[in-house]
């Protein structure tokens, strides 16, 4: 969890998407989503990284990550 200092974060309704989303590998070469969720006053609330399979995340190579 992260914290921006002086903000007060809105009552949580949900989370909105920022509408770009990401691809990248994990360091065994799996594929990896990234999405960028948003609060209700459109500030980050939540960067989330899906692999799809069922084992955890490793170690997301970021010099691979491609916006789409």
């Amino acid at each position: 969890m992260f914290e921006i200092a002086g903000y007060k974060r809105p009552m949580y309704r949900g989370q909105h998407p920022f509408g770009v989303e990401g691809r990248m590998l994990d360091s065994d070469g799996v594929e990896v989503s990234v999405l960028l969720h948003a609060d209700e006053n459109g500030r980050l609330l939540e960067l989330e990284l899906i692999r799809w399979d069922s084992n955890d995340l490793l170690g997301p190579r970021w010099e691979t990550l491609r916006l789409q």
